[in-house]
């Protein structure tokens, strides 16, 4: 009897099973949320894990925090510290500080998610005390996708550590997205190893030096391997700005023999890059190649209504692009 019930229970049963869970006894209850949490069914996961984020204290998730033997029990007390959100602030603070490692990672990704400028002190604190490289590197990341430009300082000390930290620094400066960034991930374009995370974070920064800058770095390769990454990189900038200048005089020569490459995507790439920079000479290839283009954003981008011969080009066309509700 004991045996079946480390099965994971099919849907019937997990249904029978939810449903009678607020009426359990507590020891009851936590076997039985366990068990429901190994359903493979997305549906009975979650609904076991909300349940479980009201009838279940937070002590007793600690405890499963604290689980070394059962990777699903400690995510299971993850998942629901998730779903219970900044009503377990403070304690996910507190566990911070333990010494348990393992612990105090769970409770710092655990304030990741919340994603409040509340935890911002409190994971400098980590950065600043811990000699854990996993703990650091975790906060490094949350500090980026939580912080500002504030934090900038804290994580520039990383870029000059462990591989892993510099990797996982220059990701959270480009999660920050503040110009204040760009000279510090300028220097790891070109020869450092470090050239296409450097260049993922300055995209993400953008703005209209990030783009000459990232450019720049494309020209100066000769491998063409490198096309359709850097396309989608300019491309990506590029378009979210109203107005952006190309930085080499060749570029739209560039262009237009992308135009005519054997991938379809270079192609497509090329031609919505063409019309964000607003080489008008090319707008009439351009629009044709995206007429036939099935590597199209869902809309419009913004920019593409201020390149006003753009716009009579695209609408006089045989085959107009009524996907983008012109």
């Amino acid at each position: 009897m004991e045996a079946n019930q480390d099965l994971v229970p099919n849907v019937d049963e997990s249904l029978k099973l939810l449903q009678n869970l607020p009426t359990m006894e507590l020891c009851e209850r936590k076997k039985v949320i366990l068990r429901l949490a190994k359903n493979p069914s997305p549906f009975v996961r979650q609904r076991a894990l909300n349940i479980g984020s009201v009838l279940l204290s937070d002590e007793e998730l600690v405890d499963f925090l604290r689980n070394e033997s059962d990777d699903v029990v400690r995510n299971t007390g993850l998942e629901i510290f998730k779903i219970k959100g900044q009503r377990c602030f403070s304690l996910m603070v507190s566990l911070l500080k333990e010494e348990d490692k393992d612990v105090a990672l769970q409770a710092l990704l655990i304030l990741d998610s919340m994603s409040t400028p509340r935890a911002v002190e409190p994971i400098l604190e980590l950065i600043r005390k811990t000699d854990d490289l996993n703990l650091l590197q975790a906060a490094i990341i949350a500090i980026g996708r939580i912080g500002d430009e504030r934090v900038i300082p804290e994580l520039v000390k990383f870029l000059y550590s462990e591989p892993w930290l510099q990797i996982a620094a220059i990701s959270a400066l480009g999660e920050i997205r503040s110009a204040k960034a760009v000279p510090y991930l300028r220097q790891f374009l070109n020869s450092s190893p470090l050239n296409s995370i450097a260049m993922e974070a300055l995209a993400r920064i953008g703005g209209e030096d990030v783009y000459q800058c990232l450019e720049k770095n494309w020209i100066s390769k000769r491998d063409s391997t490198d096309n359709e990454i850097m396309l989608e990189l300019l491309v990506y900038v590029a378009e979210g700005l109203e107005e952006v200048n190309s930085a080499i005089p060749e570029m739209a020569k560039k262009l237009l023999v992308l135009f005519e490459d054997e991938d379809s995507k270079i192609c497509s790439l090329s031609a919505r890059l063409a019309i964000a920079l607003n080489f008008e000479t090319l707008f009439s290839k351009a629009i044709k190649i995206l007429e036939r283009s099935e590597n199209l954003p869902e809309r419009m981008p913004i920019c593409y209504l201020k390149r006003k011969n753009f716009l009579k080009g695209f609408l006089s066309s045989k085959e107009p692009l009524f996907s983008w509700g012109i």
